[in-house]
């Protein structure tokens, strides 16, 4: 929690009020423009004319309305685009503090290693990723519990042998798939996310990386602003939830107006009048 304050408190500090005037107004900008585009497209499309004139008047405020609503959506989508590059840049700023982290967690690692598996090369374990450990302990334990179905392994005919050889390649197949389906998925991502609060998705990416990869801050920093990421999606998508109900306010009006036939007809241009069929005597 403290920390969480901590970062926060930063973020304010360091806010950088030039970035986010730049995508605010470039936003509102963008979105205004946008709105003035699509009324000016209808106005030429002829999908603003209505027969009752007061409904044809109405509409004329569209003028007004589109371009401020384009305004509002942009600046919504400007705040959201500055401040997650703001806090891009603040993780970026604990890349020292993290950094110390990550080498205490190597140093750790190694050791660990060195003490509990002094027959494996520690610089091989951390070029694994933490499912090919997993793997690897699954294989381990098929090594060091071997299945005999048959009293006497050494004396089998081929059809023994080759009964016994389905049996431990079942053995292996199902011991990966409860690390592929159920240990990572349900034990590792469960646990995972109930201590760090990051995504299914980002907690997946971490466990199919190497773990040296994973010793090093800038690393670590980047699956954190991938998670930012993730969760500004949704924001946008929000923003994009808006435009789409606009669009189709704008296009329940039109249809409404051409079930009821209140469309304004275009007057189709004077056709040239026919010539004379016989000169005059």
């Amino acid at each position: 929690m403290d920390s969480t304050k901590d970062f926060v408190a930063d973020f304010w500090a360091n806010l950088d009020g030039w970035l986010v005037f730049f995508n605010v107004s470039s936003g509102i900008l963008l979105g205004t423009v946008g709105g003035l585009v699509l009324v000016i497209w209808l106005q030429k499309g002829g999908f603003l004319g209505r027969n009752n004139r007061w409904h044809h008047l109405l509409l004329k405020l569209y003028f007004l309305a589109l371009p401020c609503l384009g305004g509002f959506l942009g600046f919504q989508a400007g705040m959201l685009y500055a401040t997650e590059k703001q806090i891009h840049r603040e993780i970026d700023r604990q890349h020292d503090a993290v950094q110390v982290h990550t080498l205490s967690m190597m140093h750790s690692f190694y050791t660990h290693m060195s003490q509990t598996a002094p027959e494996r090369d520690p610089t091989e374990l951390a070029s694994m990723s933490m499912r090919d450990m997993l793997i690897l302990m699954a294989h381990d334990f098929i090594d060091a519990n071997p299945i005999a179905i048959y009293d006497n392994p050494d004396d089998l005919n081929w059809r023994q042998r080759l009964a016994q050889t389905s049996v431990e390649i079942v053995r292996e197949r199902i011991l990966i798939w409860a690390v592929d389906e159920i240990i990572v998925p349900r034990v590792v991502a469960t646990s995972a996310n109930k201590y760090t609060y990051l995504s299914p998705d980002v907690i997946n990416e971490i466990v199919h990386e190497p773990l040296d990869t994973l010793f090093n801050a800038q690393a670590l920093l980047d699956f954190v602003k991938k998670q930012v990421s993730r969760i500004w999606s949704s924001y946008y998508m929000a923003v994009g939830i808006q435009l789409l109900v606009l669009l189709l306010l704008i296009g329940g009006e039109y249809g409404l107006s051409r079930y009821f036939k209140q469309l304004k007809l275009r007057h189709p241009a004077a056709s040239p009048a026919p010539a004379a069929r016989h000169e005059a005597a």
